[in-house]
């Protein structure tokens, strides 16, 4: 890599984490993003049934004890482990 690009990252770095400091610093972003938010449980349950209904179509629920899922994305990952206990998987 060179000295550009980790330039590139360390900016984009600091880039994403001043978004997220003015995410926490603003109460109306805080309370959109909260998770009592109504519209925000009710989006969540319709992506478990999107999610349920796409993995069910491949025949891959339940989940088998020893199955393996690989969390790449934003977050801490809380949704896929919550999601694969529901779904009869041991997170990791």
């Amino acid at each position: 890599m060179t000295s550009g690009n980790i330039n590139n990252h360390q900016k984009e770095a600091e880039r994403i984490q001043s978004v997220y400091s003015y995410y926490d610093s603003t109460q109306k972003v805080q309370i959109r993003r909260d998770q009592n938010n109504r519209g925000n449980q009710f989006m969540h349950k319709e992506r478990i049934k999107a999610i349920v209904f796409l993995l069910n179509s491949y025949g891959w629920l339940p989940f088998p004890k020893s199955f393996k899922i690989l969390d790449i994305g934003c977050g801490n990952g809380g949704f896929l482990g919550e999601f694969c206990i529901k779904q009869g998987a041991e997170p990791g």
